[in-house]
């Protein structure tokens, strides 16, 4: 893995988080990865 550290802080800082506030930035990841999802699909292929 790279950065074993830095992932090791994010997952201190993610499992400190509110229940309501990470639930909300899970929600945003989602609908973010939709919208790229969706404007990837538009562009032609070749």
């Amino acid at each position: 893995m790279f950065r074993p550290r830095l992932w090791r802080r994010m997952n201190m800082a993610l499992a400190q988080m509110p229940d309501s506030l990470l639930r909300r930035v899970g929600g945003d990841l989602v609908v973010a990865g939709m919208v790229i999802c969706y404007l990837l699909s538009l562009t032609p292929a070749g």
